[in-house]
């Protein structure tokens, strides 16, 4: 990390954790600006209805994302994307994140300002998940000139739009701008899908089908179904399968518990079903692919001066 870029973490932990009691859970800042304290395992991460950041501040925070592990530690963060997992598992306690949330139209507005296009980094895409996309120390400025807003109550009105018109920029045109901006096109595209995809998330341990939750929708199937995969680049019974899968993934990974278990565990009624799905989607039987995600995960922790995604 840079010396300009450590600085600049330095100055927004001091200007958020030095007004944070460490007793409290959630603390607003400002409208849309709010702190999050967790000394627990798990956390619940912001749903997508909105776009936002999700930046850590102290500690660390592990994602089980369907295309691999996250590491996020201080200086770091998340933006909404649609396949966000509902929890992360916090590494290093107590975790201290800022949460920005952004309307849909505050964020479409800046987009509408690029006179010349979109900037290249919104087509390249987001790299791997375990990529160190570095620390962005001007979008970390501008956090720091919002946050700092909480000082002047006075200036909130006026400076807070426009302080959040700057680190929307700085996101659109950072190392995830392609994961705001689609956050953002699925979320216009298909809103009613969003509660759809939320239900999905929380219920993928049961059993359904897709005729019965286009019902719940009032559409027919196809429809339902053509909706959905618009909004989602999935059908419904795809997603409950990624998300079984991912969770089974991470419980593999823990090693409290045998296949079989966390098979019955995520949902499958039978082993041999779950172990051809889970092949067919990470490329290997669980055992192996654990094996080699530990080995991974091992030679990463070895590397002399890694720093935490």
């Amino acid at each position: 990390m840079s010396s300009s870029a450590n600085a600049a973490l330095q100055a927004l932990r001091s200007a958020v954790l030095d007004k944070e009691p460490d007793t409290s859970n959630m603390n607003v800042l400002l409208p849309g600006v709010s702190v999050h304290r967790h000394n627990g395992d798990a956390v619940q991460m912001p749903s997508i209805q909105s776009p936002f950041l999700y930046l850590v501040l102290d500690g660390s925070l592990t994602l089980h994302q369907h295309d691999g592990i996250r590491q996020i530690g201080p200086g770091h963060f998340v933006v909404s994307e649609i396949d966000t997992p509902a929890h992360g598992y916090i590494a290093e306690r107590p975790l201290v994140a800022l949460l920005v949330e952004f309307t849909l139209d505050e964020v479409a507005s800046v987009l509408l300002e690029f006179d010349d296009g979109l900037p290249r980094t919104v087509f390249i895409g987001n790299g791997d998940p375990g990529q160190d996309l570095g620390i962005d120390e001007r979008l970390l400025d501008s956090v720091g000139r919002l946050v700092g807003l909480h000082e002047n109550p006075d200036d909130v009105d006026f400076m807070a739009r426009h302080l959040k018109r700057e680190v929307i920029y700085r996101l659109v045109t950072g190392a995830q701008g392609r994961a705001i901006v689609s956050a953002v096109t699925n979320l216009q595209d298909a809103a009613e899908m969003y509660y759809v995809n939320a239900w999905i998330k929380r219920n993928y341990k049961r059993a359904f089908t897709v005729e019965a939750l286009a019902r719940q929708s009032d559409m027919s199937p196809s429809a339902f179904h053509r909706k959905f995969k618009n909004a989602v680049q999935m059908g419904p019974l795809q997603c409950q399968k990624q998300l079984r899968l991912t969770e089974a993934r991470r419980l593999l990974l823990d090693g409290a518990m045998s296949v079989t278990d966390v098979a019955v565990h995520v949902g499958y009624e039978s082993a041999s079903q779950f172990s051809r799905e889970y092949r067919r989607e990470f490329g290997k039987p669980p055992r192996q692919d654990i094996a080699s995600l530990q080995e991974r995960l091992h030679h990463l922790t070895d590397k002399p001066g890694r720093q935490n995604n």
